[in-house]
């Protein structure tokens, strides 16, 4: 084989969300020593969650995905790897597992550079992370106890030691002579299906993975129903006696291990072998092995709560998101499913938390089926304010950068997160970021004056030193580092954002606008939700000039030239939106002078809550 041999990855995947963007990370950062990485194929089983659309966020070449519309199993969608790599070697990596380090991909090929004629098959490691809870605990040392077991067992080369989350790299000689049948354990049909064509395995302790365990006596008792159906299901490919062989490790062999466990870890190794008696009394109702079999989703987040892992995460910023909402049925499902699909390079989403403000609509039901771990609802039983939802936000919150959204936008696009944080990781001297905001497809001729409206302002702020202003500083997206957002507390009766913008430079640190950070949202469809907006902005403009007069003079003054310029090339460029805008402000500054008042708890402008976009 050439010295320089090409290497394909194979990822076989069912919602994956969770940790695919990881894995693919830590394989793009693998140093190609010794071979040339061609390809990344994920095949999605499929995947219901937002796997495909995060895979489909690597635009690198290298990535690619093959996409199943149903569930098939995890041995169709291999067999559609090995039909479709391009690659001297391919190695099928499990989703739900991290590379080690970058030299994995290198140790794992390593042996194929060698003049070995029957190697088949190289098998790396896998890394159990650190326990959390009791019985993940009780699991932690049990699978200690095995993998030392599996290692020394004929010298760690047998069926126990081929598990797919080891991780495998295959020649295409072996590639060639064999296809997985449906029902059957795949990486055990792997094994015995190289040895029934004579040829060899190496394993490589070099290649090392994290993975994690089950973690709950449900999931666990999949795992094992599994393991013995899967036992059954191969004889009708392979001679009973010989599986039996192949499974059968010396008794005394056992006892040896055992012994030795358990003058080290006494208590350990008694509850591993209280709880593998238990699970075995509990599946001894037999079922057939399916390739649908039930996913262990406890052993599907691997990265945020691992500190041993921390690594892949180091020296990156963790964002949390918080979301202050009142009735925001219509858009809230959307928001999550969109934050979530994020591509995020430069830190990572910790967190997303959701403060439902006495909504009576269905807000707090889709929050709480959204399927994520990361996804958190506070409930207040009553309305309290915007103010004391970001408040209740900010003391739960525990990222370096906490990014506040409401609950009426959706990012534009799905580096949002990255282009937010970019000016607080950057710049120490950067405490708050705005977002840039876009009106979504406008639906009616009003919805298009006011949404056009909205593009002659932002040119007028951008006028004023370069959008880094307190007009730029709204609640539809911001970003604040965490030793900002911690010392805030938003009073009630202020606008908040506003408040922000101040409080920030109050502390010593700069506000900038993100062009690059961009919102959708939708302007109010008509006159009368555009008037409780607008009347809003205008009292709560005023309340915060009485209270900070010498401050908010400066931050809100707009010099005269800019509005003429803004306003010139308005009327060249859309002089119907102008005109219309004009007259509706008019309208509502009318209607202020009778309605000065301003309140945490606002009249919702019910119009711009379902954001049409995409």
């Amino acid at each position: 084989m050439k010295n320089k041999i090409t290497l394909s990855v194979g990822v076989p995947a069912y919602n994956e969300a969770e940790n695919i963007t990881y894995l693919l990370d830590s394989l793009l950062r693998q140093k190609q020593d010794g071979f040339r990485l061609v390809e990344i194929i994920v095949v999605s089983d499929g995947s219901t969650d937002s796997t495909n659309e995060l895979v489909k966020s690597y635009r690198r070449g290298l990535v690619k995905l093959i996409e199943g519309k149903r569930r098939l199993g995890q041995q169709v969608r291999q067999n559609q790897l090995l039909e479709t790599f391009k690659g001297d070697v391919l190695a099928v990596i499990e989703a739900d597992i991290l590379l080690a380090d970058d030299k994995v991909l290198a140790e794992l090929v390593k042996p194929f550079t060698k003049s070995i004629s029957n190697l088949g098959m190289v098998i790396g490691q896998g890394l159990p992370v650190g326990p959390q809870g009791f019985y993940e605990r009780i699991l932690f040392h049990g699978l200690e106890f095995k993998r030392g077991l599996f290692a020394d067992w004929k010298k760690g080369i047998n069926v126990y030691t081929a598990g797919g989350h080891s991780m495998k790299a295959m020649s295409r000689q072996f590639i060639e002579k064999f296809r997985w049948p449906k029902h059957v354990p795949e990486d055990a049909y792997t094994y015995f299906r190289l040895k029934e064509l004579g040829l060899a395995m190496i394993r490589n302790p070099k290649a090392r993975a994290y993975m994690r365990n089950v973690t709950t006596f449900s999931d666990r008792k999949k795992q094992v129903k599994k393991f013995i159906g899967g036992k059954v299901a191969l004889e009708a490919h392979f001679p009973k006696s010989w599986l039996q062989a192949e499974y059968m490790i010396s008794p005394t062999f056992v006892l040896r291990h055992l012994v030795g466990n358990f003058k080290k870890k006494p208590v350990w190794t008694t509850l591993f072998l209280g709880e593998l008696v238990t699970n075995r009394i509990a599946v001894l109702r037999r079922s057939a092995f399916s390739a649908l079999h039930e996913i262990y989703s406890s052993s599907k987040t691997l990265v945020v709560n691992h500190p041993m892992i921390g690594r892949f995460t180091r020296g990156k910023p963790s964002i949390s998101v918080g979301i202050p909402a009142y009735n925001e049925e219509e858009n809230i499902g959307q928001l999550l499913k969109s934050l979530q699909k994020q591509k995020i390079t430069k830190g990572y989403l910790k967190e997303i938390i959701v403060v439902s403000d006495g909504s009576p609509d269905k807000t707090n039901l889709i929050v709480e089926s959204s399927g994520s771990k990361k996804v958190r609802l506070i409930v207040h039983q009553k309305r309290m304010g915007q103010a004391a939802s970001q408040n209740n936000i900010t003391k739960h919150a525990s990222g370096d950068v906490l990014v506040l959204l409401n609950g009426d936008v959706l990012p534009y696009a799905n580096d949002f997160l990255d282009r937010i944080i970019e000016p607080v990781i950057y710049d120490k001297s950067v405490g708050l970021v705005g977002a840039d905001t876009i009106s979504s497809e406008s639906k009616t001729f009003f919805e298009g004056i006011i949404a056009g409206s909205h593009e002659i302002k932002k040119r007028l702020y951008r006028q004023i030193d370069g959008g880094n202003n307190i007009y730029s500083c709204h609640g539809r997206g911001r970003a604040i580092r965490k030793d900002l957002y911690k010392k805030i507390i938003w009073p009630n009766g202020f606008p908040e954002d506003a408040y922000s913008y101040l409080f920030c430079t109050n502390k010593g640190y700069k506000f900038v606008y993100s062009e690059q950070a961009k919102v959708v949202f939708r302007s109010p469809t008509n006159i009368n939700d555009h008037i409780k907006q607008s009347l809003r902005f205008m009292a709560g403009r005023q309340k915060i000039e009485n209270e900070y007069r010498g401050v908010t003079n400066a931050s809100y003054k707009i010099p005269l030239g800019v509005y003429l310029k803004v306003g010139a090339i308005s009327a060249i460029s859309n002089p119907v939106v102008l005109m219309g805008y004009v007259l509706v402000n008019l309208y509502v500054r009318v209607l202020f002078l009778r309605k000065r008042n301003y309140s945490s708890i606002w009249d919702i402008s019910k119009s711009s809550k379902k954001v049409v976009y995409g």
